[in-house]
């Protein structure tokens, strides 16, 4: 007589299925990103009412958040390009070995490129300002000098500085090839500096030194004063003119060269509604004619 083989029994199914911690460390970072995001716009409207008493609560409640620091090691956490959570240099440092060649085969004066052609074999040299950890170009350091600062640096080889205090340079040898400002000028609450920063931003660039301006898409593609033609506008009327321009999944990358005095026309440019919506943001940039 064969004997039955006996089954094994089958084991329980899981009563509910548990998410993984990498998608809730996920959705915990942007959560804190957002809120400290509009935390910050809050501040600056208070402050700019004089309202002191909301100004100190609302500090609290971005402090209990842990701070600019936690808002910093978030964006970290998130600096992955391709998901869209934080800024990435690769995009940049592909333009800039062409603009490093351009830079050794220039022969004549006057060359479109950012340095003289004297400098053909020197590094390019690049400030990075919102750094944090000062890692972006770590890997370049053989072809790039990279000075890096940030408001709370979260590595000692980054500088702590205000960009909007750093003095004017007195010279070329204080300039820069390349000015970096990824995810910086969204994060300033006054529309009026960030514009000031944009301006500021052209005076550490060589001649024909580039800009590189990274921004939330939403900035450019959902706001109620702010579109792609309009912001290209305002950065051609303060001494930019448009090299390249990308848009990833949720960001938005510009390199800007500068361009000189008497090629361009500063004007005006105030907070005007393009685009009603209640679902649009107020991602708004400011230029003053003096």
């Amino acid at each position: 007589m064969v004997k039955r083989k006996t089954k094994k029994p089958a084991k329980p199914l899981p009563l509910r299925v548990e998410k993984t911690s990498g998608v809730e460390k996920t959705a915990s970072t942007q959560k804190l990103i957002s809120t400290y995001h509009t935390l910050n716009k809050q501040l600056s409207a208070v402050l700019k009412a004089g309202d002191a008493k909301t100004a100190a609560t609302i500090r609290s409640e971005m402090e209990a958040l842990g701070g600019l620091h936690a808002y910093q090691r978030a964006s970290l956490k998130g600096g992955n390009e391709k998901k869209g959570l934080g800024a990435c240099g690769s995009w940049l440092v592909t333009f800039l070995r062409e603009e490093q060649k351009a830079r050794e085969n220039a022969t004549a004066p006057g060359a479109a490129t950012a340095a003289s052609p004297g400098a053909a074999k020197t590094k390019l040299r690049l400030l990075d300002v919102g750094a944090v950890s000062g890692q972006t170009y770590a890997k370049q350091a053989s072809w790039i000098d990279v000075s890096s600062i940030d408001l709370n640096p979260q590595s000692q080889t980054v500088k702590k500085q205000d960009f909007f205090e750093r003095p004017n340079p007195k010279g070329d040898d204080e300039r820069f090839h390349v000015l970096c400002l990824s995810l910086v000028v969204n994060f300033v609450g006054d529309p009026k500096l960030r514009g000031e920063m944009l301006i500021h931003a052209r005076r550490f660039l060589l001649p024909s030194g580039l800009l590189f301006l990274v921004l939330p898409l939403p900035c450019v593609t959902n706001s109620r004063y702010m579109t792609h033609e309009h912001l290209l506008a305002i950065i051609t009327s303060i001494g930019y003119t448009l090299v390249k321009q990308h848009f990833a999944r949720k960001l938005a990358f510009y390199l800007l060269r500068r361009v000189e005095n008497g090629q361009f026309k500063k004007v005006e440019w105030a907070k005007k509604e393009i685009h009603p919506g209640i679902e649009r943001n107020n991602f708004c940039i400011v230029i003053r004619k003096d």
